[in-house]
């Protein structure tokens, strides 16, 4: 899997961590679920390249800031 490390871009790594502010949104996840091994697993296993952010992360840096790129395009 080391080419699919390789190929994971920071542009993907931006991307995914958007994803997963509007995914927790919108599924009204709770915010800990970034924790949760299953996903983790998942993750290590499918998208082996993905840094998966911390519950802190998530909820002091990625949603804020993607809810502002949000509001700026409103």
């Amino acid at each position: 899997m080391g080419d699919a490390q390789e190929a994971w871009s920071d542009d993907c790594q931006k991307n995914f961590k958007e994803k997963l502010a509007h995914l927790t949104a919108s599924a009204r996840f709770p915010l800990n679920w970034v924790t949760n091994p299953e996903f983790i697993d998942f993750c290590q296993t499918f998208i082996s390249g993905a840094h998966i952010p911390s519950q802190k992360t998530l909820t002091q840096r990625i949603i804020p800031s993607t809810l502002k790129k949000v509001h700026m395009e409103i």
